[in-house]
C-alpha cells in the first residue's frame, strides 16, 4: 500500500486513490476525492455514495505537531450530516436549520461557479480600465462596438457551460465516469469547432460588423483593429468556459477560480507593460487580453486532465453524443439569442451617439455587465439542485430560497454598480467631463440589475423543470417590445438616458413574465398535489371501509 499523510479515521495506512475504501458510509471501494483545502493532501471519502447519503467529509488542518519535530501535520476529519428536509414545514425550528443548510450548499455551488461566467467579463473590464486611463476618451469609446460583437459570440455560447455541467453530472450520479467523459469531450469538441468558425468570422468581416452597430465612422478604424486581434481568442475562450464547467461539475471549485485569476493578474499585467510602458493603445490591450487567455486555456486543460477523476480525450463525437449534448444547447442558446440582440439595440443606440456619452456609457456598461454575470450562479444552482427533488414541498421550499436569494443578490449588484460612478469613477476615466454623464443613468442601471437578478433566477427555476419552450416565447416577446421602444424613441433627443430606459423595459417584461409562470405553476402544482393528497385519503378509507365489511 501507498503510504501518505497520516489520517486518524483511515488507520495507520493510506491506500491510493483508487483503490480507497470509504471509511464513512458505504465501506466500498471508490475513487477519492481530493480534500478542498490546498493546504491539505490527504483523500476524503466517498463521493459518490456519502455525498449522496447525505455526509459531508471536511479535512481541517490542525495544529502544529511538535511531538515529530515538526515533520508531519496532523489532521481531524468531520462528518456531518446533512439537514433532512422536516416532515412538517410547520416545524420552525427544524426549517430554520433546513433553510440554513440549503443556503450554505447554494453558497458553496455558486462560489465556483462564479468565475465561469466572470472570466471574459473580467477581461473586458480590465481593457477598460488602462483604456481609460492611459489612452484617450476616442479609444476607450471604441470599445464599445467591439465589447458589442466579441460578448454577443461568448454570451451565446454561455448555454455551454451550462449543458457541460448538466450533462457531466448527470453521468457522475450515475457513475458512468466513461459516459461523463465522452460529454465533456463531445463538448469541448463543439466548442473548438464553434470558437475556430467564430474566429474565422471575426477576422474576415470585422468592418462590416462594426458598422452593422451603428459606429460612428470616428470609431471604426480603432474598433477593427481591436476585434482582429481579439478574434484570435475565441476558441480558447470557448474551451475554458468547458473546462471550467467540467471542472465544476466535478465538484472542484479550487482549478476554476485560480485560473481566473491568473488570467486577470497577467492580462493587467500585460495592459501595463503595452499600454502604459510602450504607448500600444488598444493594440496593446489586445494583445494582452489574447495572450492571458491563451495561458489561462492551457492551464484549464491541465488541470482538467490531471486533476479530475473525467478526462477528456481528443476524439470525434459520434451523432447520438451530438444529439445529447443538443437537446439542452439548442433550445437555451435560443434564449440567449434573443438576449444578445435586445443587448444590441441598446449599444447600437448608444454607439451612435456623441463620443462623450458613448465613452460614459462603455464604462458603466461594462461594469453592469461584470456585476450581472454575477447572477448566473442562480441560475446554474437550480439546474443542479432542482430536478433530483421528488417531495413537492420540499421543492417548492427550494425555489422560495433561489428567488429569495436572486433578489439579494440583485440588489447587493446594483448597489456595487452604482456606486462606481458615484463614488469611483476616477478609476475607469479622469476625464472629468464623463463623470456627470456616468451618474445621471446609475438610476436606470440599478433598477436593471435588481429585474435582471430576478428574471434570472426565475428563468433557471423554469428551465430546470422543462420549460423551456415559454422562456424562447417570452424572450421573443421582450424583443419585440425593445424594438418597439426604441423605434419610438427615434429622434425624440432621450440620449443615453433613453437607452438605459429600454434597458430597464426589457428586465421588466422578463421578470414579469418569468415570474407569473414561475407563480402559475406553483400553483398549479400545489393543486396537483392537494388533489392527490386528497384521492389518496379517499382511497384508504375505501380500503379500510372495505376491509371493515369484510
Amino acid at each position: 500500500m501507498h503510504l501518505s499523510r497520516q489520517h486518524p479515521s483511515l488507520g495507520q495506512f493510506r491506500p491510493k486513490p483508487w483503490q480507497a475504501v470509504c471509511p464513512v458510509v458505504c465501506s466500498k471501494q471508490f475513487k477519492a476525492q481530493p480534500c478542498i483545502s490546498s493546504l491539505c493532501n490527504s483523500w476524503l471519502g466517498c463521493e459518490r455514495s456519502c455525498k449522496f447519503a447525505g455526509y459531508t467529509d471536511l479535512c481541517q488542518r490542525s495544529l502544529y505537531n511538535k511531538e515529530n519535530h515538526g515533520k508531519t501535520l496532523g489532521y481531524r476529519r468531520v462528518v456531518i450530516k446533512a439537514a433532512v428536509f422536516p416532515e412538517s414545514v410547520s416545524d420552525e425550528s427544524s426549517m430554520w436549520q433546513w433553510r440554513k443548510a440549503q443556503l450554505c450548499k447554494i453558497g458553496m455551488f455558486a462560489g465556483p461557479a462564479l468565475s465561469i461566467p466572470l472570466a471574459d467579463p473580467i477581461m473586458s473590464l480590465v481593457d477598460t480600465v488602462c483604456i481609460g486611463q492611459y489612452t484617450g476618451t476616442l479609444e476607450l469609446a471604441a470599445l464599445g462596438p467591439t465589447m458589442l460583437i466579441f460578448n454577443l459570440f461568448t454570451y451565446v455560447f454561455t448555454a455551454i457551460t451550462i449543458t457541460t455541467v448538466s450533462l457531466v453530472a448527470d453521468k457522475l450520479r450515475t457513475q458512468d465516469i466513461d459516459g461523463a467523459g465522452d460529454a465533456l469531450s463531445s463538448a469541448l469538441f463543439v466548442a473548438t469547432t464553434f470558437g475556430l468558425i467564430i474566429q474565422a468570422v471575426l477576422l474576415c468581416c470585422s468592418q462590416q460588423m462594426v458598422m452593422l452597430t451603428g459606429a460612428a465612422p470616428a470609431l471604426l478604424a480603432p474598433s477593427v483593429t481591436y476585434l482582429k486581434i481579439r478574434a484570435w481568442s475565441a476558441p480558447a475562450v470557448l474551451i475554458s468556459m468547458v473546462a471550467q464547467a467540467g471542472l465544476l461539475a466535478q465538484q472542484d471549485a479550487f482549478a476554476p477560480f485560480i485560473w481566473v485569476a491568473v488570467q486577470s493578474i497577467l492580462n493587467v499585467i500585460g495592459d501595463l507593460v503595452l499600454i502604459k510602458h510602450f504607448q500600444q493603445g488598444l493594440t496593446g490591450a489586445a494583445w494582452a487580453t489574447v495572450l492571458s487567455q491563451l495561458i489561462g486555456t492551457i492551464g484549464l486543460i491541465w488541470m482538467l486532465k490531471f486533476r479530475g477523476q473525467v478526462r477528456p480525450r481528443p476524439q470525434i463525437p459520434t451523432l447520438q453524443q451530438l444529439q445529447e449534448l443538443s437537446s439542452t444547447f439548442g433550445p437555451a442558446s435560443l434564449i440567449y439569442v434573443f438576449k444578445c440582440l435586445c443587448f444590441m439595440l441598446l449599444q447600437g443606440s448608444a454607439t451612435a451617439l456623441k463620443p462623450a456619452l458613448v465613452a460614459a456609457h462603455q464604462v458603466l456598461w461594462q461594469v453592469w455587465n461584470l456585476c450581472a454575470f454575477g447572477h448566473v450562479p442562480m441560475e446554474q444552482a437550480a439546474l443542479a439542485f432542482l430536478p433530483g427533488i421528488q417531495n413537492r414541498q420540499e421543492y417548492t421550499e427550494w425555489v422560495k430560497l433561489l428567488a429569495g436569494v436572486g433578489l439579494f443578490v440583485g440588489l447587493v449588484t446594483a448597489l456595487l454598480a452604482t456606486g462606481v460612478p458615484y463614488y469611483m469613477p476616477f478609476l475607469f476615466t479622469p476625464d472629468v467631463q464623463l463623470w456627470p454623464i456616468m451618474k445621471s443613468i446609475a438610476p436606470q442601471c440599478a433598477i436593471s440589475m435588481v429585474l435582471c437578478a430576478l428574471d434570472v433566477s426565475a428563468s433557471g427555476i423554469l428551465m430546470a423543470s422543462k420549460d423551456l419552450l415559454f422562456l424562447a416565447r417570452a424572450m421573443a416577446i421582450s424583443f419585440t417590445a425593445v424594438v418597439t421602444y426604441f423605434k419610438a424613441i427615434t429622434g425624440q433627443g432621450w440620449q443615453l438616458g433613453g437607452t438605459w430606459w429600454g434597458l430597464c423595459l426589457f428586465f421588466f417584461i422578463r421578470a414579469l413574465q418569468s415570474c407569473h409562470q414561475l407563480y402559475s405553476s406553483q400553483q398549479s402544482a400545489q393543486q396537483m398535489h392537494t388533489i392527490s393528497a386528497f384521492e389518496s385519503d379517499k382511497l384508504r378509507a375505501v380500503a379500510i371501509t372495505a376491509e371493515a365489511s369484510g
